[in-house]
């Protein structure tokens, strides 16, 4: 997508007070002042757009780290109640060997 310099000089002026002249060449900054003031731009967020941002709070706040399930097979591998399957190690083995094959 191509911005023209007369668009870009809009919104340089729009966000900071500051041109950019065409005869100068393409992207050269000038200190002239804004040709007028406009009002600023509205910006609407999407109702998708909120739902996402709630959502994304919301994960934010959960802990990396579940502590009490940490605690809990900390607790069955001290007193040796903690096994797992070999059948079930072989298998995630195989899965992730798959897996990398596959990227």
């Amino acid at each position: 997508m191509k911005i023209s310099m007369q668009e870009l000089d809009r919104v340089l002026q729009a966000r900071a007070g500051i041109g950019v002249s065409p005869s100068k060449g393409s992207g050269v900054r000038s200190t002239e002042a804004p040709r007028s003031q406009g009002a600023a731009a509205s910006v609407e967020i999407s109702a998708q757009a909120q739902e996402v941002r709630r959502v994304t709070q919301m994960v934010d706040q959960v802990p990396d780290v579940r502590e009490a399930l940490v605690e809990s097979l900390r607790a069955k591998m001290q007193k040796g109640e903690y096994e797992v399957p070999s059948d079930d190690i072989a298998d995630l083995m195989v899965r992730r060997l798959v897996a990398d094959s596959i990227q």
